[in-house]
């Protein structure tokens, strides 16, 4: 049996498996725990997708986290000008030292892909950059309200992403190529940089997501 929510299905008993990973936690409420989810389409190329790949690792998605009041308070509120919550909280509880991340690989949420998604890779590149790009605003935002809060390997880490979104939105590929992300972080920018990048991304999907 599962609880549905929209395009979410939370699988039955997974809501106490990922409470017990936290519970006894001492600074409980500022700990964060993280969970995987599974992708569910009809499309064969979003479809069975475990999301991280790596096991017993949780990710950074809205329906992943499982988070203390004080946590809770930290994160939020999210920028009105972000279309949604999902990248300002990643960079929240992956940066800001107050707060405690418990790994799980329990599969909390299975997430339908489908065109109806307010984002997905299906669209054509001109529409899914449309949409994209106001929430690669996040790090920025994030950035001006905690700077002086972040260690500074921190801070650095964000003004290199500024850069390179900077540099994507001018479709400087070789500026990307030749940015301070790590590898990882400079493909996943070129994946969304022109159509001819994003249409290798959209039928590869499985093999470049998920890390």
């Amino acid at each position: 049996m599962c609880l549905f929510a929209g395009d979410d299905i939370m699988p039955m008993d997974s809501l106490r498996q990922r409470w017990d990973v936290v519970k006894n936690d001492k600074n409980a409420s500022w700990t964060v725990g993280l969970s995987k989810l599974k992708s569910m389409s009809v499309h064969k190329q979003f479809d069975g997708m475990i999301v991280p790949k790596k096991e017993s690792v949780g990710g950074f998605t809205g329906t992943s986290y499982l988070m203390g009041r004080n946590a809770l308070d930290k994160i939020f509120l999210v920028p009105e000008t972000l279309p949604n919550e999902d990248s300002w909280m990643m960079y929240a509880i992956s940066m800001l030292p107050q707060i405690q991340i418990k790994q799980s690989g329990i599969i909390s949420n299975y997430w339908r892909v489908h065109e109806g998604n307010s984002i997905n890779m299906m669209s054509d590149f001109d529409t899914y950059n449309r949409k994209i790009t106001p929430r690669l605003k996040a790090p920025e935002l994030f950035l001006e309200k905690f700077k002086y809060e972040l260690p500074n390997d921190v801070v650095l880490k964000l003004e290199r992403e500024i850069k390179c979104e900077e540099k994507r939105q001018k479709k400087d590929i070789i500026g990307i190529l030749l940015s301070d992300l790590p590898l990882v972080g400079r493909l996943r920018t070129l994946s969304m940089t022109n159509s001819s990048f994003y249409f290798f991304r959209k039928h590869f999907y499985k093999f470049f997501s998920g890390w």
